[in-house]
């Protein structure tokens, strides 16, 4: 991620959608903007962020200048000790601890690399989101919302109490997160924050994913895993945090969405090809299931035409769950700036790498 430091290191894609992401009119000056980060984030003048799909194809006088790595996804490969010679620094773009090997482990130790992570912002986001659209699709606000707005008085009335009339519009049933079973597919970074809020609203977490958790980490998080069908047959909302499958075949079609109780809330904040959308308009316009909180979807930007704005029992969103643009960026100098404290040995301690063996 430190590739957004720079911009000569760019590489033409990453130019190409930086200039349809970000500038020109949110940011009109790159330049001055990465030097702004790059002076916020006490980056070092003589060190230069840039993006590598392998270390190992890396021109060898480079190679031999690298002193950090910062990953996203996967595992701490023992190819960037075999290739990196002054490496000092591994720190994982995100809060769960990376996992490594044992012997790889073991020559982290011995060389005396500092592993680290880092909290993303945007992930609490999405977590945040995630529930904002449960709660929004649950308590049917969109529906609320329209009623309060409406003017209308249902007949016969609740009696008025002074200035206060309970229920004017006499809805019924609005259910509760306390007390209620929600069902987490992808218990990651974002699947796991999402867990902790639901516990806090009172409600049991089942979670399903394609590698079931260590059983320590389910004492940890508090959550019991159950397969797909069984997940989906017992909870009253489902959130979908995951990645797609390699296939790109969606994990919730018409089978899996009839599996669903009919009182329940499905949300996706993972990605729209989770869910076969045509199965899911046919789902909430025919009340199979009660409600659909969506951040992401099958084709990006949403059509004015699909079916899935005019339903009442949809709550959409711009796939805004992650921040807005200029935030994102904004995190890429706080990992910088955790970076560069940790070349400069004053960072926070570092984290111990999971091991497997």
């Amino acid at each position: 991620m430190l590739r957004a430091l720079t911009l000569p290191r760019l590489p033409a894609a990453m130019r190409q959608w930086l200039d349809g992401y970000i500038w020109p009119e949110v940011v009109p000056e790159p330049d001055g903007w990465f030097a702004a980060l790059r002076s916020r984030a006490a980056w070092p003048d003589d060190l230069e962020g840039f993006h590598a799909q392998d270390v190992a194809a890396l021109d060898p006088d480079l190679r031999e200048a690298v002193v950090a790595v910062v990953f996203r996804r996967g595992r701490v490969e023992a190819a960037w000790l075999d290739v990196l010679p002054a490496l000092r620094v591994i720190q994982r773009f995100g809060d769960t601890v990376p996992e490594v090997v044992a012997p790889v482990a073991a020559r982290i130790a011995e060389r005396g690399i500092v592993v680290r992570t880092f909290r993303r912002r945007s992930l609490v986001s999405v977590a945040e989101h995630a529930l904002a659209l449960l709660l929004a699709a649950k308590r049917r606000l969109r529906e609320l919302d329209a009623a309060a707005r409406s003017g209308t008085i249902a007949r016969p009335s609740v009696q008025p109490l002074g200035p206060v009339t309970y229920n004017w519009t006499r809805f019924a049933d609005v259910p509760l997160l306390d007390g209620s079973r929600a069902g987490i597919v992808g218990l990651g970074e974002i699947g796991s924050r999402v867990a902790r809020m639901l516990q806090a609203f009172g409600a049991d977490v089942v979670y399903c994913n394609r590698r079931r958790l260590a059983p320590e980490r389910e004492r940890e998080l508090g959550v019991r895993y159950a397969p797909l069908p069984a997940l989906l047959a017992e909870s009253d909302s489902v959130i979908l945090a995951a990645t797609p499958p390699a296939d790109g075949a969606p994990i919730m079609g018409a089978a899996e969405l009839a599996a669903m109780r009919p009182s329940a809330v499905l949300v996706n904040v993972g990605r729209g090809a989770l869910v076969d959308e045509p199965a899911l308009v046919r789902a909430l316009e025919s009340g199979r299931i009660a409600g659909a909180g969506l951040d992401v979807y099958a084709q990006e930007p949403l059509a004015a035409t699909s079916p899935l704005v005019r339903l009442p029992n949809a709550i959409l969103t711009p796939h805004v769950a992650g921040q807005t643009r200029l935030r994102l960026f904004d995190e890429v100098g706080d990992a910088a700036a955790e970076l560069a404290a940790a070349l400069a040995g004053r960072a926070a301690p570092a984290v111990a790498a999971g091991g497997r063996h």
